[in-house]
């Protein structure tokens, strides 16, 4: 795991960590959405977004420090692993509180919604979407 991940998310859960360990490059036909693999935490020249880009734009907003603040807890607390600019902005994490899975998008990235109760039912929801062809919003966003 690279160390910026180690250290600023140490109770990552052990699903989500092999699957990002185990890909290298993972995304939509496209390439306009993607898994943050452990590769994509790698400071890279020809890197496009980085994985933590929606959180340095909402610091770059952000007018005063306790906004920088709030900003900066609230991403402690959501680990991004897909990030999208098909549409919004969209991004996918988890939430360290409750293990959820969040959806979020811009301009209020900081304002998610529960996609999935846990990352296992997220992967058997997109698993089921993917087998059935019926892929709702915003699952038919972000893949």
């Amino acid at each position: 795991m690279p160390s910026c991940i180690a250290e600023r998310y140490p109770s990552l859960q052990a699903e989500l960590v092999d699957v990002l360990s185990q890909a290298t490059h993972c995304s939509s036909r496209d390439e306009q959405s993607w898994l943050l693999t452990f590769q994509a935490f790698q400071p890279s020249p020809s890197q496009g977004f980085r994985w933590n880009e929606y959180e340095m734009m909402a610091l770059a907003a952000a007018t005063t420090e306790r906004e920088r603040d709030a900003v900066t807890r609230f991403w402690d607390e959501h680990f991004p692993f897909l990030l999208s600019v098909r549409a919004d902005y969209d991004y996918l994490a988890v939430r360290f509180s409750d293990g959820r899975v969040m959806h979020g998008l811009a301009p209020e990235w900081e304002l998610p919604t529960v996609l999935a109760p846990s990352f296992d039912a997220f992967v058997e929801s997109v698993t089921e979407a993917v087998a059935s062809g019926e892929l709702q919003h915003p699952l038919s966003v972000l893949l």
